[in-house]
């Protein structure tokens, strides 16, 4: 586990480095990146690890207002690809979210499908099964970068891969 979150800290690392020459560019990429880590909310999880490691990424598609006269508030649709697991369950939900912010506060509710391995009493199950995603995280700045702090709660139609996730995050 150890040499698991010493290179997520050196990947954060390098990426926070790049970031400031991404910051020069005259558009942002629309790009998030995040890490952290899932809190298993099921017992099959939890006799795995109180903890799992999770890394994931958001790519906005489009601008979606859905016709609001409020500047503050704005929305977009996205799409994301995570990763969580430990030992021997893991999950990979590729996602289509709505994404709302006001100021810096922001929401997301998402839906697709999760790539999953789950190996309960001993039955190794590799499978694609329904999965959804609630978020709310907070934007702040740090110098030029644009980082953020999130709680997502991770659903999936194996309910024993369900999640709620803690993520510190850059976006480009």
């Amino acid at each position: 586990m150890n040499r698991k979150i010493l290179a997520t800290v050196m990947g954060f690392a390098a990426v926070m480095m790049a970031v400031p020459a991404a910051a020069q560019t005259t558009k942002p990429m629309g790009l998030s990146i995040r890490a952290g880590l899932v809190f298993p909310t099921s017992g099959y999880g939890r006799s795995i690890g109180k903890n799992w490691f999770g890394v994931g990424g958001e790519f906005k598609i489009q601008d979606a207002n859905f016709g609001t006269m409020d500047r503050s508030s704005t929305g977009m649709i996205t799409i994301s690809a995570d990763y969580y697991g430990k030992g021997e369950a893991s999950a990979v939900p590729v996602l289509v979210n709505y994404v709302g912010t006001s100021k810096e506060i922001y929401y997301s509710l998402g839906a697709g499908l999760a790539i999953t391995r789950d190996r309960n009493a001993g039955n190794s199950r590799n499978k694609t099964n329904f999965a959804y995603s609630f978020a709310l995280g907070y934007n702040f700045q740090s110098g030029t970068n644009p980082l953020f702090v999130e709680g997502r709660f991770f659903g999936n139609s194996n309910s024993n891969l369900n999640g709620i996730g803690v993520y510190v995050g850059v976006r480009l």
